[in-house]
């Protein structure tokens, strides 16, 4: 799992730049794509958010562990019960039948 996430950050860090850039250099400031600068700010603003508040506050996701132990998560067999489709009352009428 966290090789997945590795190399799915290494490849995003790397490739949504590399498809920013213009296609022919030099570029007249009034055609670039800021594409690239918008996304590097608010990948620093998250990461900034994680190191401030994310890293002592996130548990991340609900795990059977957490479930094993009664870390507030509802087990399957605790989950509420769905309604059935059929009412009482026509579960009665088809009986009849």
């Amino acid at each position: 799992m966290l090789t997945n996430g590795v190399i799915f950050i290494g490849w995003s860090a790397f490739a949504l730049p590399l498809f920013c850039m213009p296609a022919y250099v030099p570029i007249p400031v009034e055609y670039i794509n800021w594409a690239s600068v918008v996304f590097f700010g608010f990948t620093l603003i998250a990461v900034g958010w994680y190191v401030a508040w994310g890293h002592k506050n996130y548990a991340g996701p609900p795990t059977e562990e957490l479930r094993a132990v009664g870390g507030g998560v509802l087990s399957p067999a605790e989950e509420l019960p769905v309604k059935n489709a059929v009412s009482e009352t026509e579960e009665g009428a088809l009986k009849k039948d």
